[in-house]
């Protein structure tokens, strides 16, 4: 089964952001087989034209993103996402530094702490929190970080009191595993690594 995401460019992006694939591919995932939540998504590459997502049994001879939708059940279903190699042409705004004003660094735990909640998404708190702390740990890098994979152990709650992200585990302007801590309780981890979209 095949769905198109409509998806624009956020905000001085010129690929589509992780954020808005995890957030329309869950939804998507849900209005096709009911309740459940993204357990694992990764990415292989930036999409950079309108997209879509594929249900099957085996991977399409070519996608930029994999991931496991975790059903009611516990079953997993499998999914890919594909480039029509159609033009994006609407952008909106996204105010990723009103988050980090938000937030605060530990450097001596290498963490970043949100307790005040921003207009946002909690995915999209998530990958600014973790892109924050990468850069602050590891400021000079040749690319950027980027959100690579994200692993959840439940479906990301809507409201929660503190969102923490620890790094786990670092190679220095390469590949980072950060922890993804709600309200005290370990949900996951979100995996980064340095590329050029």
């Amino acid at each position: 089964m095949k769905i198109n995401l409509d998806l624009q460019f956020k905000g001085v992006r010129n690929y589509l952001h992780g954020s808005d694939l995890y957030d329309h591919s869950q939804n998507s995932m849900r209005e096709m087989l009911g309740d459940g939540f993204i357990k694992k998504i990764a990415f292989r590459g930036f999409a950079k034209t309108k997209s879509f997502l594929i249900v099957n049994h085996s991977p399409p001879l070519s996608y930029f993103g994999e991931g496991e939708f975790q059903m009611s059940d516990k079953s997993l279903v499998k999914f890919w996402l594909c480039e029509t190699g159609e033009e994006v042409t609407f952008r909106y705004q996204f105010d990723e530094d009103g988050i980090i004003t938000l937030a605060s660094i530990n450097l001596s735990t290498r963490s970043i702490m949100l307790s005040n909640r921003s207009q946002y998404l909690p995915i999209e708190e998530i990958i600014a929190l973790t892109k924050a702390i990468n850069y602050k740990i590891t400021p000079t890098i040749k690319g950027k970080w980027v959100f690579a994979q994200l692993e959840l152990n439940q479906c990301l709650p809507y409201e929660f009191t503190s969102l923490e992200i620890k790094i786990k585990s670092l190679i220095p302007a390469r590949f980072s595993v950060n922890q993804i801590i709600i309200d005290g309780k370990l949900l996951g981890q979100i995996n980064f690594s340095v590329g050029n979209p």
